[in-house]
């Protein structure tokens, strides 16, 4: 595959852990085309702005399955986990 972009001045950002397909246990076939939570062309000049920052997610976004995390449900898991690690503490100081 070819990692450069046809545009000049553009670099190609890849979150490849969930797309793609695998051709051989090791090796995955990835898409050429810009695709929301998994790659992106992006201008150099985008990249200087970010500080030269490498994060692919900075530049390919959240897939459409992850916008609709349920922030509520894991706020109320959390603190349900805080009140065992308190009363755990609780009883190791005791």
């Amino acid at each position: 595959m070819n990692f450069y972009s046809s545009e000049k001045e553009a670099a190609r950002y890849i979150g490849a852990h969930i797309l793609g397909r695998l051709i051989n246990r090791r090796t995955r076939e990835l898409l050429h085309e810009d695709m929301k939570g998994f790659c992106a062309s992006v201008p150099l000049q985008r990249v200087a702005e970010l500080d030269y920052v490498l994060t692919p997610g900075r530049y390919v976004g959240l897939s459409d399955e992850d916008d609709e995390f349920n922030f509520a449900a894991q706020l109320v898991e959390e603190e349900r986990l805080n009140k065992a690690i308190v009363e755990s503490l609780a009883r190791v100081r005791t």
